[in-house]
This record gives C-alpha cells, structure tokens and sequence, in this order.
C-alpha cells in the first residue's frame, strides 16, 4: 500500500475520470482509499494525521475485532448517552462572573482506558496507543464507529453508496456509556456542588466530600482522574441558551447548553 498527502488525491481522481479509467474511493473523517488497477494509495484527510499512522486505522479495527469475537456487546446508540449535563444552577444563577473554588476533574485517556477495562484492548495494544501524539490518539478510538463513503467510478459514471460496521459502532456506542455512566454517576454523588459534565470531564465546586467520591468512583469504574483549578467561570445568558466560559493557565473553554437538558440527582440514566 502507498501512502501519499492528501492534495494528491484530486490529482489522481481528476486523472482517472479524463482517461475513464474505474476506481473505488472510499471515505471517512479521517483517511481515504483509492483502489483502481490492484493498486491501493491511501490518503490522510486530516493536517493532524501523519501519513506514517494512517496503518493504525485499520490496526485498532482489526485489535478490536479480534479481542470481542466472543464477547456480548451490549446494544447501546448514539441516543443511550448524555455526551454533558447541566446543574439547574447554571440556569438559576444571574449572569456574571464567578471566582469560586471550582475545580476541572478529567478522565485520563478515557475512552482508552474504557475500552481498556471492556476487554477491547489488550494492555499491549493499549499503551502503545498511549505513546501516541494526542492528535492522533483522539482520531484514531473514534474512528471505529466512522460511516465510510464509497465512491464508485466505472463506465464513465460515479456512483456513491455508504457503509458502516454495525459491531465497531455499537462497540463505540458501549465506549461512550460506560464514560458517560461513570460522569453521571460521579454527578449524583456530588450533585449539591455538581455544576456540569462535558464528555470525559466534570466540574465541581470543592468541598470536604469530593475526596471520598473520587475514591468511590475512580474503583467503580478504574479511572484515574487528573483535576485543576478553575480561575474563573462565566455564565451568559441567550434567552432559554446558556454559555459557561471557564478560564484556567490562561486558556479558555466556552460551553453552550439549554435546560433541556438539565441536572436531576434522581434520575435514573
């Protein structure tokens, strides 16, 4: 297989169409594939992956298929996960500018290490990923649940159909929850100083419990978490929208949500 830059592939598309030669493309967020004469070149589509991990795609597919070929994969969807969630606070508090003692708790490498502990990685396979530059280690878990384009071009016409791995996404969808389930979690136990969930981060006002739930939380679901302390939070108001910037080490992170989505400690997940 050749690996070649991106630009490069409309030169070869735009070649093959003018001497009517067939061709297979197939796409994803991350990388292509152009397949005609037995010949295969793969492209990245992104500036923050390196050609020479484009290998790794196919490698973390084939890791995982591999490790679950007799597990029971439960059925979880997009749908199945709350991906962040908001204390009624958020939406209480006045607008304006606060300087309490918040702090930022992450999972470290979470999706990883989730996959980890479901028994799709091997410890192996794992920490290699680990040594990997965050770019890529970040594209790379996703794109087991990428849909792929496939471009067709034979006698003088294109044709365009899509496909996806139904086990890879409902193991990705199985990824996110037990993340998303471990936040929510983390969540109630700390909802009278919970502000909000974002992903694989949660965000806490500090208090004398916090300590104990970390402990309780990080052996539940065998996190470690990395925390920092919140400089500034700010909360603007749009109308039923609400925008939570938050400034740390001279950085920002801006977050916007609406009550429809809104904190309750009793809910059942």
């Amino acid at each position: 297989m050749i690996f070649q830059h991106p630009k490069k592939l409309r030169e070869h598309t735009s070649r093959l169409h003018q001497f009517g030669v067939p061709y297979k493309l197939t796409q994803t967020s991350g990388t292509s594939k152009l397949e005609f004469h037995g010949r295969r070149i793969m492209f990245s589509n992104s500036a923050r992956i390196p050609l020479k991990y484009l290998y790794l795609f196919k490698q973390v597919k084939n890791e995982i298929l591999k490790n679950t070929e007799n597990l029971e994969i439960p059925k979880y969807c997009v749908s199945d996960s709350n991906y962040f969630k908001f204390a009624p606070v958020i939406f209480d508090q006045m607008a304006g500018s606060f300087k309490g003692d918040i702090l930022e708790l992450d999972i470290n490498k979470a999706y990883y290490t989730a996959a980890l502990n479901l028994g799709y990685l091997s410890r192996e396979f794992y920490e290699k990923c680990l040594d990997l530059p965050k770019q890529v280690r970040l594209v790379l878990i996703g794109s087991i649940a990428t849909r792929r384009q496939i471009t067709e071009f034979k006698n003088g016409q294109k044709y365009i159909h899509h496909e996806s791995n139904s086990k890879l996404r409902g193991i990705w969808f199985n990824i996110v929850n037990y993340v998303d389930n471990c936040l929510n979690d983390f969540a109630k136990l700390q909802a009278p100083n919970f502000l909000f969930y974002w992903v694989d981060g949660i965000y806490v006002i500090n208090n004398p419990q916090l300590k104990s739930d970390l402990k309780i939380i990080s052996e539940k679901y065998n996190f470690e978490f990395s925390n920092q302390k919140i400089e500034e939070m700010q909360i603007l108001n749009f109308g039923e929208f609400r925008k939570v910037i938050l400034y740390k080490n001279g950085d920002k992170k801006e977050f916007t949500t609406t009550r429809k989505v809104n904190f309750n400690p009793n809910e059942i997940c």
